[in-house]
């Protein structure tokens, strides 16, 4: 099932100090934030954004993350990142950003419709993978959305379609589809 999140974060600081033997990463193009996964003895990781300057985590982001890689992209004013697991199977990123609180936002819909699947094709045996490719500018999210379906009389072909999605923000935080872009499409 595909899921996204937009999450508003706070600046009010919360929770555990960064420790010197704990990885961080991503840092935010400003190097106020970063994110750092801790390891935990008989106990799920815990994946947290925090905040460098005060050593405190923002918030706790999935755990699964942990154990499939954190694909994050900043926004180029660190107000904003898209965040979501580096194998990740239909489920697009979550993006977040920085402001007076945590609200959690849905993103639009940003599957291939299913009218427009080739005949022969499935979303029930297909898959979508959605990533962040890049944000164009501070409130413009790029993301790469791949659609697959096997196809044929013993499902021995595959069909494949790669596009680009923008999403935009606008001034309250709001997330939609500002444009797609259809890329290659693939049959073999």
């Amino acid at each position: 099932m595909l899921r996204a999140a937009l999450l508003l974060t706070a600046l009010q600081l919360a929770g555990a100090r960064v420790h010197a033997e704990e990885a961080i990463s991503h840092r935010s193009p400003d190097k106020r934030f970063a994110i750092r996964i801790v390891e935990q003895a008989n106990a799920e990781p815990r994946v947290e954004l925090v905040a460098l300057l005060s050593r405190k985590t923002v918030i706790e982001l999935d755990p699964r993350l942990a154990g499939s890689g954190v694909a994050l992209t900043w926004s180029p004013d660190s107000q904003r990142f898209a965040v979501g697991a580096e194998a990740a199977e239909h489920d697009p990123p979550g993006s977040f950003h920085t402001g007076d609180s945590f609200k959690k936002v849905e993103l639009p819909d940003v599957r291939y419709p299913e009218a427009d699947w080739p005949k022969g094709t499935s979303r029930k045996t297909g898959a979508e993978d959605i990533a962040a490719l890049r944000w164009a500018d501070a409130k413009t999210l790029v993301l790469e959305r791949t659609t697959s379906s096997p196809y044929g009389p013993n499902l021995e072909k595959l069909w494949r379609l790669t596009s680009e999605v923008t999403i935009r923000f606008d001034k309250k935080g709001k997330p939609t589809v500002a444009s797609e872009k259809k890329g290659k499409e693939e049959q073999r």
